[in-house]
């Protein structure tokens, strides 16, 4: 993650492959773990292929396996800490919205993408996190779906 993020904020030279190995290896190695960073490295995962390889379809799977892991993740007392994680969420609806906006997908996963927003900003509230790029996309998704609106 690191290496990803010295190219993607300093433009560093990065070795993409052998960045990308680290990802899928490190994810494998906390999954068979159990791992409550397993959803985490999945998602860094998929920003990677987006921002650096373009592959939205691939990114679109990370988010959505890391959602899916972090879901059914149980804590102690069978609680599900991970469930309905605000950052996996905000990153899938970002991927949505960004695909929507270069017509890779239709606008209608505009309507996923604000379901998604809605939900973590419920868990945010819930549970009174700080975390509020949630709250930030949002707007962003207001303001998208006017500019498409009123271009079609």
């Amino acid at each position: 993650r690191l290496e990803y993020q010295q190219w993607y904020h300093a433009g560093a030279k990065m070795d993409f492959d052998a960045v990308e190995s680290l990802f899928v290896k490190s994810a494998k190695t906390l999954l068979s773990r159990h791992a409550e960073s397993e959803p985490f490295v999945r998602t860094w995962h998929g920003t990677f292929l987006k921002e650096v390889k373009q592959d939205y379809v691939a990114a679109e799977r990370e988010y959505r396996i890391a959602i899916d892991h972090a879901n059914s993740m149980p804590g102690r007392n069978q609680e599900y800490p991970l469930r309905n994680e605000p950052m996996l969420l905000n990153n899938l609806a970002l991927l949505l919205m960004h695909a929507a906006r270069i017509r890779a997908l239709p606008t209608s996963a505009l309507d996923e993408a604000q379901s998604l927003l809605n939900t973590a900003i419920g868990e945010v509230s819930r549970r009174q996190s700080r975390f509020l790029w949630p709250l930030q996309t949002a707007e962003e998704l207001r303001l998208l779906k006017s500019e498409l609106s009123h271009e079609g």
